[in-house]
């Protein structure tokens, strides 16, 4: 299953979207790290999720459980201790997501970057 990308009206099957890994690595692993590790398993439902950070590319450990249900902050450092490999240059068709802002210079064709605001949850 792929993705429709703006101006087009079909998808691809080789259409992914890969998604920042840098969040895992922080020592505490609660709200964006969190909520990365959701977005990512629940986009992996639907089309092929590989994580990168910087130049390089995070390769999933073998056996990787993509439930929703598990411990999630074991499953985000998994993936952050996981074997690197250079990222290259990404297929045209793929989205590059930061959970965080992105770096000034482009990596990807398509890029997103999701913001959060947690503190109306945790400040009256």
């Amino acid at each position: 299953m792929g993705i429709a990308m703006p101006g087009t009206s079909r998808t691809s099957p080789s259409s992914c979207v890969y998604v920042d890994a840098q969040s895992f690595s922080w020592t505490w692993f609660a709200g964006i790290p969190r909520y990365t590790v959701r977005l990512s398993l629940a986009l992996a439902a639907h089309v092929p999720v590989p994580f990168f950070h910087g130049d390089q590319e995070l390769l999933p450990p073998r056996h990787l459980n993509w439930s929703q249900d598990q411990d999630l902050e074991h499953w985000g450092r998994r993936i952050w201790r996981g074997q690197r490999r250079p990222l290259g240059t990404p297929p045209a068709d793929c989205i590059g997501l930061y959970s965080s802002a992105r770096p000034s210079q482009r990596i990807f064709p398509y890029e997103v970057s999701i913001l959060h605001d947690f503190c109306p949850m945790v400040v009256p």
